[in-house]
């Protein structure tokens, strides 16, 4: 570099007050005497004037083979290096299942990282997942096209992934018409599923249909659903995009009282969910026992059967702690309408008037016992959410029990039909464990 003109030497501003922090600073390159370019690197991709002083312009490129064991790939400017070494760039992401956020915490820890150093610089980064779902279908942009032009009759304007989620494959389009939707496309119909999974987008627009008419929910509208498998394999729904963003990426940042304002209205949501009664207990598009412990032991029985389908090796007596508390079911008499993932995530409001816009992801629902919308907890230690004279009923504690249970089992299994990496799969498996030693003590 030096033979091509260039100036190798720490930045020295003797102006500045903080001259002895730059004269620490990294090795810098400069034309000459000039103050410019300044780089800290020898690498800069497209740089007509760097190269001429000896930095290199080209790409340095080596192709690797992702395996089953990469899970992220993370791409950042030197700012983020600088402020983060790359084990605790590592940690940092491999904590997050949302890529957006995993690199906005990224952003902010690596600014953190430079700030205790006196050092700005560019900390720009993207988190993209590795890990592929079974579940979930490769769709093209041709696809796309022809689904949209086919039901909406327009052209994509924009399209994006979703990545959240692991079970089916969503898209965020704009259309050239102006039309914001969601394409949800399911897995094919060859993919192996829970058998409770089986073809419950069905079941998820029904219950949006129902609840728009119902007109009390806000709900998205049904734009199209195609089961023809005509367009593609799969089946899917478009639905209206709603308007504002989802309660999980700013619950933290809002206090108590706007928390409360939100729950709120939750909590009303799920009253209006009790007064839809079905015609029998079950899941939505198949609601046909008389008892609830009827139904549910059939989800038990699914469980069952999906573990053993998939050699999913469970916790030894698991179903029959669960067996010895069915008889609680019974206190359960009229099949209501529940929700069955309505956490945070799953709500939709606007960041401005704290108003709740919407509630999605329908596909677990069914009729029975109202308890089992409160059994991942995510709302029941608010007093604006939870339905207080819950506690009234008969076996509270066994049926939230039971509930809890259920899904840490699904939780569990489903790591192996959708592929999901150890470390998830060893912190479900430690979750089951802990909530079967808390019931052994508290119930039992």
């Amino acid at each position: 570099m030096i033979s091509c003109g260039a100036r190798v030497e720490k930045m020295d501003d003797s102006d500045d007050a903080r001259e002895f922090i730059f004269l620490k600073g990294p090795l810098r390159i400069y034309k000459g005497s000039m103050p410019y370019p300044g780089l800290v690197v020898t690498r800069s991709l497209g740089d007509s004037v760097a190269t001429k002083l000896g930095v290199l312009s080209e790409p340095d490129v080596k192709i690797l083979d992702i395996t089953p064991n990469d899970s992220f790939l993370i791409l950042a400017t030197d700012g983020v290096w600088d402020g983060l070494s790359v084990t605790e760039a590592v940690n940092l992401v491999s904590k997050q299942v949302d890529p957006t956020k995993a690199s906005e915490i990224l952003t902010q820890a690596s600014l953190e990282g430079l700030d205790k150093n006196s050092v700005d610089d560019n900390t720009t980064n993207i988190v993209v997942f590795l890990m592929k779902s079974k579940t979930k279908s490769e769709v093209s942009r041709e696809d796309l096209d022809k689904i949209v032009q086919t039901h909406l009759s327009d052209t994509i304007k924009s399209v994006r992934e979703n990545t959240f989620g692991m079970f089916n494959v969503i898209f965020f389009v704009e259309t050239n018409g102006g039309i914001e939707c969601v394409i949800k496309i399911s897995p094919l119909s060859n993919v192996p599923v829970l058998r409770y999974e089986k073809n419950i987008i069905a079941s998820e627009v029904q219950s949006m249909r129902m609840f728009k008419d119902d007109g009390r929910v806000p709900v998205p509208k049904i734009l199209a659903f195609d089961e023809s498998k005509e367009i593609i394999s799969n089946s899917f729904y478009i639905m209206e995009k709603l308007p504002g963003v989802s309660y999980v990426d700013i619950k933290d940042k809002l206090d108590e009282n706007q928390q409360g304002l939100v729950d709120l209205q939750i909590g009303k949501i799920f009253k209006i969910f009790d007064e839809i009664v079905g015609p029998g207990f079950g899941m939505l598009l198949n609601p046909t026992f008389k008892t609830w412990r009827e139904a549910f032991c059939e989800l038990l029985d699914w469980l069952k059967n999906d573990a053993e389908d998939a050699n999913v090796k469970l916790p030894e007596g698991v179903f029959e702690l669960m067996t010895d508390k069915l008889y609680s079911l019974d206190e359960v008499k009229i099949p209501v309408f529940v929700h069955w993932d309505l956490w945070s995530g799953n709500v939709v409001i606007d960041p401005e008037t704290l108003v709740v816009t919407g509630i999605i992801d329908f596909e677990r629902s069914l009729y029975g016992d109202r308890l089992m919308d409160f059994s991942d907890y995510d709302f029941l230690n608010s007093k604006n959410v939870y339905i207080s004279d819950l506690d009234l009923e008969p076996m509270v504690k066994e049926r939230k029990f039971l509930y809890k249970l259920y899904v840490l089992l699904v939780m569990v299994i489903e790591c192996t039909y959708r592929g999901y990496e150890a470390e998830h799969e060893n912190w479900t498996r430690n979750e089951l464990l802990n909530h079967m030693q808390t019931a052994i003590k508290e119930i039992r």
